[in-house]
């Protein structure tokens, strides 16, 4: 998956040094003025390292049903494969292992400088890494990185589908496209300006330029740009897919926008504090968006464009990704995942 506060926030602190799915979840067929670059760094020795200390609990200022999983410092983004979650942890260059049966750590690898989006796609993880400015594949059974491919710029998010993963150059306003069966690019799609959050879908893969304000299509027959869509609540930053319908994150707003032409059909607008563009997925055919600042992941109902609900999660909760029947929620601000099970909540 991807980060859409994380990457405004990653993006602000790149300026002042110097960005969704499991295989089940993306389609195989038809089916996140610039900072300046940081310096590419070579990935660090796969070799692992030692897993924080992961004790989940419930909390008594959290409602039942959730439960968070300590991990590493500012987790970025995860993604469900392979029976497990991974979380790529963008300030310590890792990526956590977590069982769901137990919401224990079980594995933490390095993977390279920055990591953020992750994606699980044929028995591998691929990450992006926001410093390294290229996408690693990951052997998930040892951590030991296989390939290493440049994308020349921050690599925020990583999606799969259409028998390719797809990754963001933010920097170079590009989408990439890589077969995993060779870990080669195999296209480069000039795209926009400042590319952060991506959406594969069954109408084409979306892209939110920032820079521009505006999302567009790409054809993946053609690799060619095919609509171009002003975004007029203002600048994109991510995804979220329910079919017919792209949820895109903004700031202060969450937009319904027709997931064919691109135009906006219904604004959700939140005011006052939680104005921050929550990485929102999908679960249960409701939409859950986390409001950054105010604590709380949104649930929005489709059928009526509505939020019917507002958990309480505390300050920090941006990336929202679903997995095995839950909502994960990475909290960047600092070394934590919540586990939200629709099941259990009251």
């Amino acid at each position: 998956m991807r980060a859409g506060w994380v990457l405004l926030s990653a993006v602000l602190a790149l300026g002042a040094c110097t960005s969704s799915g499991a295989d089940s979840a993306a389609p195989s067929a038809p089916v996140s003025s610039a900072a300046p670059r940081p310096s590419p760094s070579s990935v660090p020795s796969p070799s692992s390292v030692p897993s924080p200390s992961s004790v989940p609990s419930p909390s008594p200022s959290l409602p039942a049903g959730v439960r968070v999983v300590t991990v590493g410092s500012q987790p970025c983004a995860s993604v469900p494969g392979g029976g497990a979650m991974w979380v790529s942890n963008y300030g310590d260059n890792t990526i956590s292992r977590i069982d769901p049966a137990t919401d224990r750590v079980t594995a933490t690898y390095r993977v390279g400088s920055r990591p953020c989006g992750i994606v699980y796609v044929a028995g591998r993880l691929w990450v992006g890494l926001v410093g390294g400015q290229e996408v690693v594949e990951v052997d998930p059974a040892t951590g030991k990185v296989l390939a290493e491919i440049s994308v020349d710029g921050p690599v925020y998010d990583v999606q799969a589908g259409y028998g390719s993963v797809w990754a963001n150059d933010y920097m170079g306003g590009d989408v990439v496209r890589i077969d995993p069966r060779t870990a080669k690019v195999v296209a480069t799609t000039p795209t926009g300006k400042a590319i952060y959050g991506l959406a594969v879908t069954p109408e084409g893969v979306w892209a939110a330029d920032s820079g521009a304000s505006m999302v567009e299509r790409i054809d993946p027959a053609t690799n060619r740009v095919v609509a171009r869509v002003p975004s007029a609540a203002g600048a994109p930053y991510t995804f979220a897919y329910t079919r017919g319908a792209l949820w895109l994150a903004v700031l202060g707003a969450t937009v319904r926008l027709d997931a064919a032409s691109g135009r906006a059909v219904a604004t959700l607008k939140r005011s006052g504090i939680g104005t921050g563009p929550g990485d929102p997925d999908v679960l249960g055919g409701l939409v859950y968006v986390p409001a950054v600042e105010e604590g709380s992941l949104l649930v929005i109902d489709p059928r009526s464009n509505k939020i019917v609900r507002r958990l309480a999660l505390g300050s920090g909760y941006s990336v929202a990704q679903a997995g095995f029947g839950a909502m994960w929620v990475c909290r960047f601000s600092g070394n934590t995942v919540a586990r939200v099970d629709p099941a259990l909540l009251r």
